[in-house]
């Protein structure tokens, strides 16, 4: 809930969202910032994470709108590849929607 309200008053590049949060879990967060911010912060990126490795889980996170999904314990060098790509993706839409206005 605090990351929800964070965002809507500040830019991220990226969330990185816990599954299982107390008050409302990583899943509810994230239909919530996919359903009811606007402009781009509905569409920042988002990372999931959890110590699950149930793939109902990891499917979950995708229906709920996670950009990717991430296993703990990860290696350092995973998480930093995920997020990477994660903005790097951005930028790139970013750029293409800009080509086209």
């Amino acid at each position: 809930w605090e990351a929800f309200q964070k965002l809507k008053s500040n830019n991220y590049d990226l969330i990185l969202m816990d599954i299982h949060m107390p008050v409302m879990n990583g899943n509810e967060a994230t239909k919530k910032i996919r359903t009811e911010l606007i402009d781009a912060r509905k569409d920042i990126p988002i990372l999931s994470y959890s110590a699950s490795v149930i793939d109902r889980e990891k499917d979950e996170a995708k229906n709920a709108g996670s950009d990717d999904f991430i296993e703990k314990p990860f290696e350092p060098t995973t998480l930093h590849h995920k997020i990477r790509d994660l903005i790097d993706n951005k930028k790139s839409m970013a750029h293409d929607i800009n080509l086209y206005q």
